[in-house]
């Protein structure tokens, strides 16, 4: 006899499965710039590493110095491609999904579980994140991966356990600006 509930976790993995696809053909769509990005993309490839995370951005524009330190590693190794420029978005959009199916697994029941991961899986602003060159889907992955680390803090740990825990926050709030809001929310 089949079990529903892992039916419904089975279901649930596969609609985070159909929300990876649907981030990687935003990604290999390669949508044209927006200006804002084209402003950070001048930024982050005119720029040396040190004064790319040290100094203001140019053309008004404002990014976490992590985001750039990534940004900026990943156009080094792959070279100052459209794909390269995306790549660090298209992660953490990926990430986040995978991450947000964990924890709605964890803290719902099966059926919400389904429910809430079919509903950022197809949230069109969270694809579209996955293509653009700005922070956006880096913000959510940060959000989702600290709320996921304060359920983990509830649960019983030792002390070094804890440290990762923590020390893992704080790398999130050099990535994303907005986690400073989900820290004191947690």
């Amino acid at each position: 006899m089949h079990d529903p509930s892992r039916q419904m976790v089975v279901v649930t993995w596969m609609v985070c499965a159909i929300g990876i696809a649907l981030r990687l053909i935003q990604y290999f769509a390669s949508p044209a710039l927006w200006l804002d990005e084209i402003a950070l993309v001048k930024g982050i490839l005119a720029a040396d590493l040190w004064p790319l995370i040290s100094r203001p951005l140019p053309y008004d524009q404002v990014a976490p110095r992590g985001f750039l330190l990534l940004q900026k590693l990943a156009v080094l190794a792959l070279g100052p491609t459209d794909f390269a420029l995306r790549l660090v978005p298209f992660l953490c959009a990926i990430a986040a999904l995978v991450i947000f199916t964990s924890l709605a697994r964890r803290v719902l029941s099966p059926t919400g579980a389904l429910v809430a991961t079919t509903l950022f899986a197809a949230s069109g602003p969270f694809i579209a994140f996955a293509g653009i060159v700005k922070q956006y889907s880096v913000d959510v992955f940060a959000a989702v991966a600290l709320t996921w680390l304060a359920v983990d803090l509830l649960a019983p740990a030792d002390a070094s356990r804890r440290w990762w825990v923590a020390g893992t926050g704080a790398a999130l709030l050099w990535i994303s600006q907005p986690a400073v809001l989900v820290v004191a929310g947690v």
